[in-house]
C-alpha cells in the first residue's frame, strides 16, 4: 500500500529494527561524550595557559 493508496508515508519499522537504531544511536552518543568532554577540558586548559602567557 502506498501513501497516495492511504497506507504510511514511510514504511514502518518492525520492532527489532527500531531497538537496533536505538543501540545505534545510544553508542554514538556515549562516544561522542567520552571523545568530547576530554577535548572541550584539554582545550579550557591549553586556552587557560595561552591566557596566561599572553
Amino acid at each position: 500500500m502506498t501513501e497516495h493508496e492511504g497506507g504510511p508515508p514511510f514504511p514502518m519499522r518492525s520492532a527489532h529494527e527500531h531497538r537496533t537504531a536505538e543501540k545505534v544511536i545510544k553508542a554514538v552518543l556515549i562516544v561522542a561524550v567520552v571523545v568530547g568532554v576530554p577535548l572541550l577540558l584539554y582545550s579550557a586548559y591549553f586556552i587557560g595557559i595561552f591566557a596566561l602567557a599572553g
